[in-house]
């Protein structure tokens, strides 16, 4: 279809945040939106705001798809969380 990301090998957080990712890219730029997830890790981040910190302590993969959320979160007015 043109779009998402082919994940070869990748862990279930990875997919995750990802999936996240993209979500939010497929929305109106400045949008206010809840996230639902059972990922309590990908949940905390965003509600800390902490994407920052896992960029910077995270390597290959892991690194870019928190990368990726980053980019997909600042495109928004405000995104939060809920842990389902």
């Amino acid at each position: 279809l043109g779009y998402g990301v082919y994940l070869e090998r990748a862990t279930s957080l990875i997919a995750e945040i990802y999936a996240v990712s993209e979500g939010l890219n497929h929305l109106a730029k400045r949008s206010k939106v809840i996230v639902h997830s059972d990922c309590s890790l990908l949940c905390d981040t965003i509600a800390e705001h902490s994407l920052g910190s896992k960029i910077k302590k995270s390597k290959n993969g892991l690194k870019k798809a928190w990368e990726a959320l980053d980019k997909a979160v600042s495109r928004h007015i405000d995104v939060s969380v809920q842990f389902t």
